[in-house]
């Protein structure tokens, strides 16, 4: 059935309190692509038909962009948010919204919103069926459930419960350690695991002790230096100039202290707004496997590209990805050069 552009621009809401979806004639011809792509779902920015299920995926990121506030998929550029639907991992209620989110309420959004067709609501029919249905139920009085009936205690009950009273009090029996239980080598690597931290907090904090003790006697120097011709009347040298230049040594800092993975090549960092992270994926393109999610505002070094992809440009970067280093590909869209 034909039905006007599902979007938050063609809701209107009537006076007696239920909303309609109509046609605005009052939206820009400039601005209806980037409109329509933010509802885009993603076998439609493939080349696959106008389905049901495709407006169901449209029905859902709606129903979500009305509970949230603000919409789940945005841009500047029509393309790149369309791809976006396809790239990107839709968002759940519950970190939009954890105040209103119940597992109900999120698994129907996730089911409308889910990438495969065949996962999503037959049509917009079964997809407000489901709704009602949760309505009904959120909207049903909670009733309290009846006691159970308090039995009295049996014969036997009462005579276990008089010789456990007057049964000696069991030995409480010595919780084992797990250095008791663990193998030697199991112990030996733990120790050797913890040998690097250790050994790191060491000398970080030889490095501040160093560094406040050569700030006091310097500044004990110079107190001296100015006192001493007054009270004294002893000229005391001043520190000398000191120039030292750091040499390039090509020596690659250690990725725990720059928070990037090491080796050469532009940093960038993700910008995905909103949405959970960004796809990593093994090979340039929209229907390749995500081998990772990057976080929003995760640094990131480039190694090669841009190689265009399904009109999409994309990247080889290698990321920290759960405390170890990762190579992959990500959109060239949602990522910017570090400031």
């Amino acid at each position: 059935m034909p039905h006007p552009p599902i979007s938050s621009t063609h809701i209107l809401l009537v006076e007696d309190g239920h909303v309609e979806l109509v046609e605005n004639w009052r939206v820009p011809l400039a601005e209806f692509g980037l409109d329509s792509a933010c509802y885009r779902a993603p076998e439609r920015t493939a080349g696959g038909p106008v389905t049901h299920a495709a407006s169901v995926y449209s029905l859902g990121l709606l129903f979500l962009e009305l509970l949230s506030g603000s919409r789940v998929i945005n841009g500047s550029d029509p393309q790149a948010v369309a791809a976006a639907h396809v790239n990107t991992r839709i968002a759940a209620l519950s970190a939009l919204r954890p105040q209103i989110a119940t597992p109900a309420l999120e698994r129907l959004i996730s089911e409308a919103t889910d990438r495969d067709p065949l996962m999503r609501p037959q049509d917009a029919a079964t997809l407000a069926a489901a709704l009602d249905d949760l309505r009904q139920t959120m909207a049903r009085d909670s009733r309290r459930l009846p006691a159970p009936p308090v039995r009295p205690p049996s014969l036997r009950q009462r005579i276990d419960r008089v010789t456990g009273a007057l049964a000696a009090p069991k030995r409480i029996a010595r919780p084992v350690t797990p250095a008791a239980t663990e193998h030697p080598d199991e112990i030996r690597q733990r120790r050797r695991s913890q040998v690097p931290s250790d050994r790191r907090r060491a000398l970080f904090g030889l490095g501040i002790m160093v560094t406040l003790f050569t700030t006091v006697a310097c500044a004990a120097y110079l107190l001296a230096g100015s006192l001493a011709p007054r009270l004294i009347g002893i000229e005391i040298p001043p520190l000398p100039d000191i120039d030292i230049t750091i040499p390039e040594s090509g020596i690659a800092l250690p990725d725990w202290l720059t928070g990037v993975a090491a080796g050469p090549g532009e940093v960038l960092v993700v910008t995905i707004g909103s949405i959970e992270g960004l796809n990593l994926r093994d090979a340039p393109g929209l229907q390749t496997q995500v081998i990772g999610l990057l976080p929003n505002g995760t640094r990131v070094r480039r190694i090669d590209g841009p190689q265009v992809v399904d009109q999409v440009p994309w990247l080889l970067v290698r990321a920290q990805l759960n405390g170890r280093t990762v190579e992959g590909w990500v959109s060239e869209h949602f990522v910017r050069a570090l400031e």
